[in-house]
């Protein structure tokens, strides 16, 4: 697998950052086809679970089948609750957040909470637990601060395959997204 991550604007001027993990040697194709995302446009929502919707509706119809896991952040102003983050296989179900730890395949697991971070990686149980519990215990400490506290954990726990990301929308928002591919570290803020 291979990372990638863009950083653009859409066409009505929201910062915008997609990144995912892909099947190697794929990574600038997936760059390339993200790019046509610019042109979402959102009209006046100001539901959260249709901001999420209408990104993920977005992005899976960009998807290209080499494409394992993606995450995007959107900032949208003016939104009253945590919203504008996605995570996870751009073929499945759309879901909301739900706080809970679960085995998408093996040995890879993803967890969500509202406001962030999302995190898929690529471990066993147990590290993957102590990583989960970590941003729970740090959920006081603000979107930024949890953030970083939780990647300095993967890097320390020896997690080298994962892609996180926070809501870019909201109170306190802090767009971000981070991925390793087991290779290369990826960061971009919004």
């Amino acid at each position: 697998m291979e990372g990638f991550l863009l950083k653009t604007t859409t066409c009505q001027g929201y910062a915008l950052a997609i990144g995912g993990l892909c099947c190697k040697g794929t990574a600038s194709l997936h760059q390339q086809q993200f790019e046509k995302i610019n042109e979402l446009q959102y009209g006046n929502l100001q539901d959260i679970y249709l901001v999420d919707y209408h990104l993920s509706r977005e992005i899976a119809s960009l998807a290209l089948p080499s494409l394992h896991i993606i995450g995007a952040t959107l900032t949208i102003e003016n939104m009253t609750e945590a919203t504008g983050g996605i995570l996870g296989n751009p073929y499945s179900n759309i879901t909301s957040a739900s706080g809970e730890i679960e085995e998408i395949a093996t040995g890879v697991f993803q967890f969500a909470l509202p406001g962030g971070p999302g995190i898929v990686l690529w471990g066993n149980y147990l590290v993957s637990n102590q990583i989960f519990r970590y941003a729970l215990d740090k959920y006081h400490t603000g979107p930024k601060n949890r953030f970083q506290s939780v990647k300095d954990l993967l890097h320390a726990t020896g997690i080298t395959k994962y892609i996180m990301v926070s809501d870019g929308s909201g109170p306190q928002h802090f767009g971000c997204i981070a991925i390793g591919d087991g290779i290369k570290n990826y960061y971009v803020e919004i």
